[in-house]
């Protein structure tokens, strides 16, 4: 939003209400800065309006986002601004309560006008909303909800970058759950012909909003979607698609099976095992029949492709660093890597690898994180919390019901991920070296 253009539509219209969404704006996510925030307040109270802020996002902030900028109605001590957010975003869609907030007598008015549609909210809405925000688990929510916000648009984008390069977005948004991309060919417009007139009457006003080459805009959602996988799978069919040629046959219509289904060749049979249960076994074995696309973090990509990692250097990592594995044997870590799975992380230029983390794992129902390293050049750079977010994420199809680690001083970093200190220590043990 540029100032002086709404200076202009104030002056040509004579609007007396402007409406905004000055943090993370839908659908390009951007967020207006500190000082267009302060020229909007000054232009609304010079031409007698009222500015709606509409911060439907302030709660849909991501995780590597920064300070956020106080609303407009913090700086407007003139009851300018009105200001409207709500609850049913970072929580639920039946979670039907909101929130409006403004000085003077606009708020006055306000009240008088929805005291009857609006703000009797039922009383068992009332209570939950308020066990909701005042319980220590409010916190822990948010948390959780930018983590996977940010995760869920990291993979959106690796996507895009790995199937449709020139959609890729020019700039990631921090906050709320859409990527605004901008089609590489303009759609074509027919030119327009003034529209006419009836006699006595001024000619129609250009349009004050649109100062930019017309151009084709897609709106992608990551929060929508069923999981993490799904992202790169739909970006994946996009690209093939928006490739593919246009003089390709489209698929003929499907013909109805007659009869029952016929079953698939050795299924169900007493001697080959059940399809997942294979499965798994041939994961943890090999790795994954269908390779996972590697989860990209800055200058890194992070992929549990078992050819990639480099055993001699793990062990040196761990033998010579590492206060829970010095002085382990190469052939011992040799062992421990063919049986576990393997995750690392390497520098997307050279390909050097600089963190690693283990997996032991029945795929079924447990599985202990350990081993996990980050060279020290890589460090400070959240490697180590990107890294064991794709862990977490690589292990959540299997539905595992536990994954436990051990640490001495990195909690802040598991903490992020979503670990936590037992519960019930007192209920576990264990047998050999403590």
């Amino acid at each position: 939003m540029r100032p002086e253009l709404l200076e202009a539509a104030f002056r040509a219209t004579g609007a007396r209400v402007f409406v905004c969404q000055p943090l993370f704006q839908n659908p390009t996510g951007t967020a207006l800065r500190a000082e267009r925030r302060r020229e909007v307040v000054r232009i609304a109270r010079a031409a007698g309006a009222f500015v709606v802020e509409d911060d439907f996002a302030r709660r849909l902030v991501h995780e590597d986002a920064g300070p956020l900028p106080a609303p407009l109605v913090a700086d407007d001590p003139d009851g300018v601004v009105v200001h409207i957010h709500s609850l049913t975003k970072i929580t639920s869609a039946s979670l039907r309560v909101g929130a409006l907030a403004a000085r003077g007598p606009v708020l006055e008015r306000l009240r008088a006008i929805q005291v009857v549609d609006s703000f009797f909210v039922p009383r068992p809405l009332q209570e939950a909303a308020l066990e909701l925000v005042g319980s220590p688990a409010w916190p822990r929510h948010l948390r959780a909800v930018a983590q996977e916000l940010k995760s869920r648009r990291d993979t959106m984008t690796a996507a895009l970058t790995r199937h449709l390069p020139e959609l890729a977005p020019p700039s990631v948004p921090s906050g709320g759950y859409h990527l605004w991309l901008r089609l590489p060919t303009p759609s074509p417009r027919p030119p327009s012909s003034p529209r006419p007139c009836a006699p006595g009457s001024p000619p129609p006003r250009p349009s004050l909003l649109l100062r930019r080459t017309p151009a084709g805009h897609i709106r992608l959602s990551f929060a929508g979607v069923a999981g993490p996988r799904r992202s790169p799978r739909a970006c994946g069919g996009c690209g093939r698609r928006w490739t593919s040629s246009p003089a390709d046959p489209a698929p003929g219509p499907r013909r109805a099976r007659r009869g029952p289904p016929r079953p698939r060749p050795g299924a169900n049979s007493p001697d080959k095992p059940h399809p997942p249960l294979e499965a798994f076994a041939h994961e943890r074995q090999h790795g994954p029949r269908r390779p996972r696309r590697p989860v990209m973090h800055g200058a890194y990509e992070i992929s549990a492709d078992p050819t990639r990692i480099d055993a001699a250097r793990v062990h040196h990592w761990l033998s010579t660093d590492a206060y829970w594995a010095l002085g382990r044997p190469r052939e011992k870590q040799d062992s421990a890597i063919a049986g576990s799975l393997n995750l690392g992380a390497y520098h997307r230029e050279t390909g050097e690898m600089s963190a690693y983390a283990r997996v032991v794992t029945d795929y079924a129902t447990f599985a202990w994180l350990c081993d996990v390293y980050v060279d020290r050049p890589a460090r400070g750079t959240g490697l180590g919390t990107a890294l064991v977010t794709a862990v977490r994420d690589h292990l959540a199809p299997y539905g595992l019901r536990r994954i436990m680690l051990a640490t001495a001083d990195a909690h802040g970093v598991y903490e992020k991920v979503g670990f936590a200190p037992l519960q019930n220590p007192d209920k576990w043990m264990s047998l050999g070296q403590q």
